[in-house]
């Protein structure tokens, strides 16, 4: 799988999100999504080719985070999704192993503030 594809896939499953739930998510909090699985990109791509692991688990993966990310946002009373929140969901819940929170490619730099 190369970087493209997974921002093609992200990217779905964000704007399908948005449309359902009428919440946005930040250009930042998009890279606290897809930074940290880049990594790990060939082991996606071994797994989806493996039939161990399937292009609607990996979308709802996603929305899992994203779900999540909206329910820290709500709590914290922001109207969009961040980077910080998104870390926070990732944090709570893992959906698989190419998303960790404490990678360091996954760093704030400048991301949005909470």
């Amino acid at each position: 799988m190369t970087r493209q594809e997974l921002n093609a896939i992200v990217r779905g499953v964000v704007r399908q999100f948005e449309r359902d739930t009428g919440r946005s998510l930040t250009a930042r909090g998009l890279d606290a999504i897809v930074t940290p699985a880049v990594s790990h990109l060939d082991t996606i791509r071994r797994e989806l080719d493996e039939r161990t692991m399937t292009v609607p688990f990996l979308e709802g993966a996603v929305r899992t985070v994203l779900v999540n990310a909206g329910a820290i946002a709500d709590e914290r009373g922001e109207s969009a999704i961040s980077f910080y929140t998104v870390r926070e969901s990732l944090k709570k819940e893992c959906p698989h192993s190419c998303w960790s929170a404490d990678d360091p490619a996954a760093s704030p730099g400048t991301a949005d503030q909470p």
